[in-house]
């Protein structure tokens, strides 16, 4: 079941999540934007509407990173979603 939901993802929503599950259960907008060399913006408003559609993430609050980034804080709503998430990254990516 978790991994059918996983399946239905657009294939950019897959690697913004994968790139989140990376981080581990707990992630930031503004690390991924830069993983993935895109918009923090684009990033934020990505996790909201997965949040809204899939609920497969919860999204904590705003924080500020060491740097002095802003950032979306998120968490995965169950383990075996990160964990479906993150086993559909290649050995490359997880590196």
């Amino acid at each position: 079941m978790i991994q059918r939901k996983v399946d239905e993802l657009d294939p950019l929503d897959r690697r913004l999540l994968g790139s989140g599950a990376l981080q581990g259960m707990e992630f930031d907008s503004a690390v991924i934007a830069k993983a993935l060399e895109t918009d923090t913006a684009d990033v934020e408003e990505r996790l909201e509407t997965l949040e809204k559609s899939h609920a497969l993430i919860l999204r904590l609050g705003e924080r500020e990173l060491p740097d002095h980034t802003a950032t979306l804080r998120c968490r995965f709503v169950h383990a075996l979603y990160h964990d479906a998430l993150y086993e559909t990254l290649s050995p490359a990516r997880r590196t």
